[in-house]
């Protein structure tokens, strides 16, 4: 049986190939690896042919996490009760006076709301500031993850995941 696991990674990196996949064989079983990240540019588009010939020779295609549970609007609140502070608790107080005051300055100059990332636990405000920098750059298109879990729902390819939405 062939597999297909696409990694998603906030950050790629050169391995001496063109492309970040990888493919691992034992005997008459191979596993396709992919490194990706979750929003492209429209430049990207369309991935390199190695990316699409994997996906065809396999049978499933195994994600980081559920990705169509991902997008449920109850998994969403659930996340973000997760990654948000409880009343009468804030950003403000959970770091020094000198980070916070150095974020708002960044936030103010990339047109974020502080007064939004307040409300928001660290991981979460990095992520936000992230996301925010990668569509500064043009990164705005759906990803690699994206696109084959979109892909392989339409062509009815068995799914799987790495981590659970609970340890997602």
């Amino acid at each position: 049986m062939r597999y297909l696991i696409l990694l998603c990674l906030l950050a790629s990196f050169n391995v001496f190939s063109e492309t970040s996949l990888w493919r691992v064989s034992k005997g008459k079983s191979e596993l396709f690896i992919g490194g990706t990240i979750h929003l492209l540019s429209a430049n990207d588009y369309p991935l390199p042919v190695e990316f699409e010939q994997a996906y065809k020779m396999s049978d499933q295609i195994v994600f980081e996490t559920d990705l169509a549970a991902m997008a449920r609007p109850e998994v969403q609140q659930q996340l973000l009760q997760r990654v948000m502070y409880k009343k009468g608790q804030s950003l403000k107080n959970a770091i020094s006076k000198q980070t916070y005051q150095a974020l708002a300055e960044h936030s103010a100059s990339v047109g974020l709301d502080m007064k939004a990332l307040d409300q928001f636990k660290p991981p979460m405000v990095i992520l936000t500031l992230v996301m925010a920098e990668l569509q500064r750059l043009g990164m705005t298109e759906s990803g690699v993850d994206d696109y084959f879990n979109q892909k392989a729902i339409a062509d009815a390819k068995s799914l799987g995941a790495l981590e659970s939405l609970q340890v997602q």
